[in-house]
């Protein structure tokens, strides 16, 4: 496979086994078979042993998100739940679904529904379109489940949109934890959802960073986590769990969500002196960071009253 040098030998350029026939596991063609290769520059006698390509993708790539296309045909709900796991990916859940479309439609002047997972792990569909239905409509809460959901020999138009999401920290699937969620004012006056849970696995601020933003969220910060907690009160009794956090500065902290060894409440950087060690390091599996706590895109307006909302 084609790799750089760092020393700029060859123009950089290099080749380096990954098989183990022949040549051992790891052998730089210029430095132990006499140079670079002519076949490196050249594959029109298409040599069998230049068919691999390893690569990292780029730090500064997009962050990981939903992803959706338009397929060539009408999907069923399975259909579509088997192409995103073949791409290594899963069907959305309905609530971050509706987070993801508070952003906008995805196609403008259309009528179209794609699959998602509702919270009790039934299938259901949303409408990502803005013709005939609202954007973020649910089938099932305005009608029932529809008959073309699981028979699509019709054809027809309006299921021909597939939206899914990279497998991340959790797979989800009809078996996955469900969060727990509280309508909230924040200080601002707006009014959105927050989201608590405990994925099943002890959790990086990174780790949790990216949970959040998989699900079209972000983490709060440290400001709005204790105005929250402060009304809510420990997300998880008698346990000692501590959820990341972004610091005013945009600088990481994690604050106790639970209420056991701890006041709920408590910054780990300002009550008990600086950032831990395990805030970066989950090999150990510390039991004590296995939760996390994100906040939904502003979904109400501001007159909306949280009394309303089941």
């Amino acid at each position: 496979m084609a790799v750089e040098r760092k020393d700029g030998r060859n123009g950089g350029r290099d080749w380096l086994q990954v098989g183990n026939k022949i040549h051992r596991v790891g052998k730089s063609h210029c430095d132990q078979c006499g140079g670079y290769p002519k076949w490196g520059d050249d594959v029109s006698g298409n040599p069998p042993f230049a068919r691999t390509l390893l690569w990292m993708a780029s730090e500064s790539a997009a962050k990981p998100g939903p992803v959706w296309q338009r397929e060539g045909c009408s999907l069923t709900w399975d259909a579509s739940k088997q192409i995103a796991a073949r791409m290594g990916g899963r069907l959305l859940l309905l609530q971050e679904a509706r987070t993801f479309l508070k952003a906008g439609t995805l196609s403008p002047g259309e009528d179209q529904w794609v699959a998602v997972i509702r919270r009790d792990g039934g299938k259901d569909w949303v409408q990502v379109g803005d013709k005939h239905h609202h954007v973020g409509k649910s089938h099932v809460e305005c009608g029932g489940y529809p008959k073309w959901g699981d028979d699509a020999s019709g054809n027809p138009p309006f299921n021909r949109t597939l939206l899914w999401i990279s497998l991340g920290l959790v797979p989800l699937e009809t078996k996955w934890v469900k969060p727990e969620s509280t309508i909230w004012k924040r200080d601002t006056g707006e009014i959105c959802e927050a989201m608590w849970v405990k994925p099943g696995r002890s959790l990086t601020w990174s780790d949790s960073n990216n949970f959040a933003e998989e699900r079209a969220g972000r983490l709060l910060t440290l400001k709005e986590a204790k105005s929250f907690i402060a009304k809510q009160g420990p997300l998880f009794a008698n346990d000692d769990q501590w959820a990341a956090v972004v610091r005013e500065d945009g600088s990481k902290d994690w604050m106790q969500v639970g209420n056991k060894v701890h006041q709920t409440g408590r910054s780990h950087v300002d009550d008990l002196g600086a950032y831990p060690s395990w805030g970066d390091d989950a090999s150990k599996n510390p039991p004590h960071s296995q939760s996390v706590l994100w906040l939904a895109a502003d979904i109400f307006s501001p007159g909306f009253i949280p009394g309303a909302v089941g």
